[in-house]
């Protein structure tokens, strides 16, 4: 179904002035908006005006900030009605674009499964980033994203890029990044103590074994427009000798670099079962955890 407006801009009334200054930089950028104070005319009937509207974008821009996750009123009939179509799209495709205007949490929790964008305190890093979600950014290189309370990097790549890592690489990263649950801070421990963390978070054994998991190696790992290609199965590499399956947290470092855009330089995901695994076998390491 075409649609008529790339954005429809949802905010609350305190929030005015800075979703007036959205519209004219994302308007200013080529994106075609459907902003209530502009778009709505004298006379209409704006409860009906506002279904329509959002009905007729492609993404749904939710500004939220202190006053409007704790407001009563419209705007979360706005929200609400965002995620009832956004239960009609496949999970991997973008509807609803939840962006911070300040240092607050969403309250529904099915935002909390959605990424969303900053516009503080660096303004122009989160519209850059909006532009990214439409292919029109002036700077692909940049910008953040937050999930949860942390912040991540995605990586720079065209939408669907293909990067072929090997298949023993990409099972790996494909797995663990499955599997994340928690962030972990990094680089706050000797250079040993992150090995052994890496290998118990990446749910294999101290000889690197695999973790007994429904995860398939041969499935697509995307993450945000990148994909890591798997094409074999991982019983080929259990015959691997010892020795260079102890290489693997030297691999792990660096094709953690090769898609660090990813990641904020100080955390990485980690799982469950690797902080089990950890707190029962090297419990001096564990209790070092901010977890």
């Amino acid at each position: 179904m075409a649609k008529n407006y790339d954005i429809f801009i949802s905010y609350a009334k305190e929030d005015r002035d800075l979703a007036n200054k959205i519209y004219d930089e994302l308007s200013n950028n080529g994106v075609s908006l459907w902003f209530d104070a502009i778009n709505l005319l004298p006379g209409q009937n704006w409860k009906t005006a506002i279904p329509v509207a959002i009905k007729e974008s492609s993404y749904f821009l939710l500004l939220f900030s202190s006053h409007s996750v704790s407001k009563v009123g419209y705007v979360q009939k706005e929200q609400k009605f965002a995620l009832e179509i956004l239960d009609e799209f496949p999970t991997n495709e973008i509807f609803i674009i939840p962006a911070r205007l300040d240092d607050c949490q969403p309250t529904d929790e099915r935002l909390k499964d959605i990424h969303w964008v900053d516009l503080y305190p660096t303004f122009e890093d989160g519209i850059d980033r909006i532009l990214r979600v439409l292919g029109k950014s002036k700077n692909p290189s940049t910008s953040t994203i937050s999930h949860s309370d942390k912040v991540i990097k995605q990586p720079i790549s065209e939408t669907n890029k293909e990067d072929n890592l090997t298949d023993f690489e990409a099972y790996y990263l494909g797995h663990a990044i499955k599997n994340r649950s928690f962030f972990l801070k990094k680089n706050h421990w000797t250079r040993w103590a992150t090995s052994i963390i890496l290998l118990y978070f990446l749910s294999i054994d101290a000889i690197g074994k695999r973790e007994s998991t429904d995860v398939k190696p041969y499935e697509p790992v995307i993450i945000g427009g990148h994909k890591l290609s798997l094409n074999k199965n991982y019983e080929e590499y259990e015959k691997i000798d010892l020795h260079i399956r102890m290489t693997l947290t030297r691999f792990i470092r660096e094709k953690l670099q090769r898609i660090s855009k990813c990641f904020e330089s100080d955390f990485i995901f980690v799982n469950q079962y690797g902080k089990e695994k950890l707190k029962n076998d090297h419990p001096e390491i564990y209790s070092e955890m901010e977890l």
